[in-house]
């Protein structure tokens, strides 16, 4: 379920990446529009990969629009999904081995340890974190913690 929600969850978790992949959809779509239209030229021919396109009904056409803007569209969105996560991966990493990480939350176990910790991510299964004062990532399955508190809430100040 968690696969399904993410890229839900990353194009909704920051304004810039929802317009941004709302202006990369419109922009595709028009892509394959101006080539169908140029049609007659070599050039459009050349870049919609149709050899012989004055041989072709109109409905050929259209089908092999269609399938080219989906191919643009799937490897578009492919690319942009791994490029964000590539991109906030490296961020991380480099914060990580840096330390300069606002460690805002404090993990309460089960058993009634505690630790102050970075919270990387969660999942339905786990917490994904890192300790205060440690460069390694830990992970804690969500039935050993207790609970999270949330030490420095920037929308209260």
């Amino acid at each position: 379920m968690d696969i399904l929600i993410s890229p839900i969850a990353t194009l909704t978790s920051n304004l810039i990446v929802f317009v941004a992949v709302i202006i990369f959809s419109i922009g595709l779509y028009a892509y394959p529009a101006i080539l169908a239209r140029k049609l007659d030229k070599k050039w459009a021919q050349k870049l919609s990969g149709l050899k012989n396109a004055e041989a072709l009904s109109k409905e050929e056409v259209a089908n092999h629009f269609t399938s080219f803007f989906a191919v643009l569209f799937a490897c578009g969105l492919f690319s942009f999904f791994i490029g964000i996560g590539l991109g906030q991966g490296k961020v991380l990493a480099k914060r990580i081995s840096t330390n300069t990480l606002k460690h805002d939350h404090i993990l309460n176990y089960s058993s009634g340890e505690s630790e102050v910790i970075y919270l990387i991510d969660e999942n339905s299964v786990y917490y994904f974190y890192v300790s205060k004062g440690s460069k390694t990532i830990k992970i804690a399955p969500i039935g050993a913690v207790k609970n999270i508190e949330l030490t420095l809430n920037k929308k209260l100040k």
